[in-house]
């Protein structure tokens, strides 16, 4: 515990520290071992079953593309997502069902080769990075199941961990003065930090939101950096062709699978999109709550509550790091609000499927950030800024007990953000993936991209996503794969249907602790 906490310039020896990195590593790959394996859905060796994760949505499109890459096949029907993940696992097709057995323990362990260089450049030993790489990979058994099942977002951490390295050693290089490292081994970190930076969007476009700013920083660092014009453009020109070799030849690939077509994916993806109305109500359902506006599911803080102290972090880190590292810790505190807000408003990503459907994988790259923030806001408490670190402590904890709750009322009376239907309730999967469509005084409303369906012990509830509804509702009947309009008509009567409104509220006890009071309230799941 005094290693771990301990701020002074005395440091473990390099023998306890290589020991320690072993029993990290060591640690890392038994215990995604042990998650992969004791999988409910992971595959059999030789054939398909009914409960697989092949045959989900997104791995079934991870699965096709891999093997046709594999076997040189680039017809775009064949490529659903971006295919940088099924680049990873195309050479491992020899595996069988168990293709990305091996590629994701390897994007694991790289993500802590990363992740543990960036804690060096602010000042964190190699053994407290260990622990706490291990608590935001491994401290929990969802998280565990989010690292072993096949998603693009574990090739995407490996990616962005090793380019905050990359990039923070570069900004450390600038902010402490310090001379550059010799001019061929320098060379050779930008170039693959560019091509790094470059390949992060061909995995998942939405990284680059990530990628860009690293990439200009980047650039600025080696500006600043202490040395001649020359040296300065040479590696300047050394970071930018790495970004265009990965570049051209991943849009060559593109060229060939697709031609000058956007893809579907990126074609769908577009019609469902961000939405910025209602970012705080889906921030406080995804980070604290979904209660009791939706009748399953838990917010990240409900799940993960060793996060609050990373959202302390986030704000008091500037004022308390360590100087040498403070610039990248403060590059990576705005990466994380700036992703988080980024995926919070995606219409798509709901409380029912961040742990049901392990929706939470879109931020297992943040989650050994948020240790390492939490970590450093801990620490400083025992310093001189003890005062401000307690009061940002306690304002994020009274920030967390605002509750955003539903309320009765009628259906022109107030902007409406739910609605409960009294009928005998379907089955999940014909309410939540059903193509139904509301009609409310103003527009149309798709299921999924507009608003979402579920049942609940009432009958059917509707939930606004992109912006509330507007009057009374009605709803579409499916015949046929079709719907035929206005079908069906909620009757404005209590017995058939409730609306409700949305309003503000404060309470000390807050809802992501137990005894979690707001799954308690109105309506009842």
């Amino acid at each position: 515990m005094y290693v771990f906490f301990n701020k002074s310039h005395e440091k473990p020896s390099k023998s306890a520290e290589k020991y320690s990195l072993l029993l990290g590593f060591f640690l890392l790959v038994v215990l995604y071992t042990s998650a992969y394996w004791s999988n409910p859905y992971v595959p059999w060796l030789s054939r398909s079953r009914p409960a697989e994760w092949w045959l989900w949505f997104d791995q079934s499109h991870y699965w096709a593309s891999t093997l046709a890459l594999a076997h040189g096949d680039l017809r775009p029907d064949q490529h659903w997502y971006p295919f940088g993940y099924a680049l990873l696992g195309a050479p491992f097709v020899w595996l069988g069902r168990q293709v990305y057995f091996l590629p994701d323990l390897a994007c694991l362990l790289l993500t802590a080769r990363g992740f543990i260089s960036f804690t060096q450049t602010c000042g964190i030993t190699r053994t407290s990075a260990m622990l706490l790489f291990l608590l935001g990979t491994c401290g929990s058994q969802s998280i565990r199941s989010a690292w072993a099942e096949p998603w693009n977002t574990t090739l995407a951490a490996a990616l962005i961990w090793n380019a905050l390295a990359l990039s923070a050693h570069e900004i450390w290089t600038a902010s402490n003065h310090t001379p550059p490292p010799a001019a061929a081994r320098g060379a050779f970190s930008l170039a693959l930090l560019g091509a790094i930076l470059a390949f992060m969007p061909v995995t998942r476009p939405t990284d680059a939101v990530i990628a860009a700013p690293l990439l200009i920083i980047t650039l600025a660092a080696l500006l600043l950096q202490c040395e001649n014009i020359t040296q300065k453009i040479v590696r300047s020109l050394a970071l930018i062709g790495g970004a265009l070799l990965a570049g051209t030849a991943s849009a060559a690939l593109y060229l060939a699978i697709y031609g000058l077509h956007p893809t579907q994916y990126m074609t769908e993806s577009r019609s469902m999109g961000f939405h910025l109305e209602g970012l705080g109500w889906k921030t406080y359902m995804l980070l604290l709550t979904p209660r009791p506006w939706f009748p399953y599911g838990s917010g990240l803080l409900e799940r993960l509550p060793w996060i609050a102290p990373g959202l302390a972090g986030l704000l008091v880190t500037p004022f308390v790091a360590e100087r040498h590292g403070k610039w990248a810790l403060v590059l990576l505190s705005i990466l994380i609000v700036g992703y988080s807000l980024l995926f919070f408003s995606y219409v798509d990503l709901i409380p029912t499927g961040l742990w049901r459907y392990n929706n939470v994988h879109y931020f297992k790259w943040m989650l050994p950030g948020l240790a390492l923030l939490g970590f450093i806001a801990c620490r400083a408490l025992t310093g001189a800024s003890w005062k401000l670190v307690a009061a940002t402590f306690v304002g994020v904890y009274l920030v967390t007990c605002i509750r955003i709750l539903p309320y009765r009322t009628m259906p022109d009376a107030a902007p409406i953000w739910m609605v409960q239907k009294s009928e005998p309730p379907p089955s999940w999967p014909d309410a939540y993936f059903e193509h139904s469509v509301l009609y409310d005084n103003q527009h149309a409303w798709r299921n999924i991209n507009d608003f979402r369906a579920m049942p609940d012990s009432q009958g059917d509830r509707w939930i606004a996503l992109r912006a509330p509804f507007s009057g009374v509702v009605r709803r579409e009947h499916m015949q046929g794969g079709h719907a035929v309009a206005g079908t069906e008509m909620l009757q404005d009567t209590p017995n058939n249907e409730l609306y409700w409104g949305m309003h503000i509220g404060f309470r000390l006890d807050a809802c992501w602790l137990p005894p979690y009071a707001c799954s308690r309230k109105d309506p009842k799941p």
